[in-house]
């Protein structure tokens, strides 16, 4: 029975539970796109999520564990989807201050990853130290991403306005 409850049904409350957890900003994202704009909400955050999730879709896959691969897969598709509208409705808007960010966090998450992939892939780090690098830099981006709502925290103190901040994904980490 422990086996059963540790291998399976605790993992299984964990996609779950991270699936809820990831799935939380889709209300915001569906009420910008139909006003059309992201009004002043800090979109950093999806990108963020988006490397996040893509890494431990990596990880997941480099270790064999079907439930880090499932906890992530549905924020690897919304927080690429948010990511994009986020920088669509950006540039509607010429709003490039902001679009910078989120395309400096997106795509420098996508190189290290295709870095990390390159190492790994053609073994010039196999078995445990392979995992170790990929590990700690799935933990660093997970680190950042849990950050990143306080990339907006000058501006809330600057203009005494917490708009730029999503409370329910604040919430929810």
């Amino acid at each position: 029975m422990s086996k059963l409850f540790f291998a399976t049904i605790l993992p299984s409350v964990g996609v779950i539970l991270s699936t809820v957890q990831l799935a939380v900003p889709f209300a915001t994202l569906v009420e910008c796109r139909r006003q059309g704009t992201i009004g002043p909400l800090n979109p950093v955050p999806w990108a963020s999520s988006f490397v996040n999730c893509f890494g431990w879709m990596i990880y997941g896959c480099q270790i064999h564990d079907i439930y880090i691969m499932l906890s992530v897969l549905f924020g690897v598709a919304l927080n690429f989807y948010a990511t994009t509208t986020a920088l669509t409705l950006l540039g509607a808007h010429n709003e490039f201050h902001k679009a910078k960010d989120v395309e400096l966090v997106g795509m420098g998450g996508i190189i290290v990853w295709l870095v990390i992939g390159l190492i790994v892939g053609t073994n010039l780090l196999e078995g445990a130290k392979a995992n170790l690098l990929s590990g700690s830099v799935v933990l660093a981006t997970g680190l950042f991403y849990y950050i990143s709502p306080i990339s907006s925290a000058r501006q809330v103190l600057k203009e005494w306005d917490a708009s730029s901040i999503n409370l329910p994904m604040i919430a929810l980490n």
